[in-house]
């Protein structure tokens, strides 16, 4: 993903009712938040770029994996970890990572935990919280970007950019295709 551009902290997907921010958890140079099978300890997926959004009192969280493929097999392996048909899955956020410092507003740091605004009081070990809703957008070279989109259907949670696009998150179309993963636009919005 591309550093600097991506914010650490966002409200870009709103989820009524609920307050806090997404957080962006991967990359990060602290222990990394990983994705896995409920109860395995194998199987652990570090997607190239995560946002999180944690309902802590509840136990769920909301995921945005982001996957850069750098070629169709890539892509191939990269998705089938993200088929809604793997079964229950879960992530588990290191207290390391909880800890960590992230530079919000003006150069500001707090810890990821403060920043979130998910906690009401300090996370003393791991946390692990089934995945209520997750999203993945995979980016593409343009020659697959261009295949795949001539010859597949997207399941519901993926969504697809190309490389170059990656980079482009300050560009108005970009920010408008962003926005469209949240998660309230799979209801009808009312006035």
């Amino acid at each position: 993903m591309a550093k600097g551009r991506w914010p650490v902290r966002t409200n870009t997907w709103p989820i009524p009712g609920y307050k806090g921010y997404w957080i962006k958890t991967c990359p990060s140079s602290a222990p990394r938040p990983f994705i896995h099978p409920a109860g395995a300890k194998f199987g652990k997926t570090w997607p190239d770029g995560m946002y999180v959004y944690v309902h802590a009192e509840s136990g769920f969280a909301d995921i945005i994996a982001i996957e850069v493929c750098c070629n169709n097999q890539n892509f191939n392996d990269k998705r089938s970890r993200y088929t809604p048909t793997s079964g229950n899955v879960q992530m588990t956020l290191p207290i390391g990572w909880l800890e960590s410092d992230l530079t919000i507003q003006k150069g500001r740091k707090r810890k990821a935990w403060e920043a979130s605004g998910w906690f009401a009081k300090k996370p003393t070990a791991d946390l692990t919280l089934t995945i209520r809703h997750l999203r993945a957008l995979f980016v593409l070279t343009d020659a697959d970007y261009s295949t795949f989109g001539a010859n597949h259907l997207p399941a519901g949670h993926e969504y697809f950019c190309r490389h170059r696009d990656l980079n482009q998150i300050t560009r108005q179309e970009m920010q408008a295709f962003v926005k469209s993963m949240a998660l309230m636009h799979h209801f009808r919005v009312r006035p």
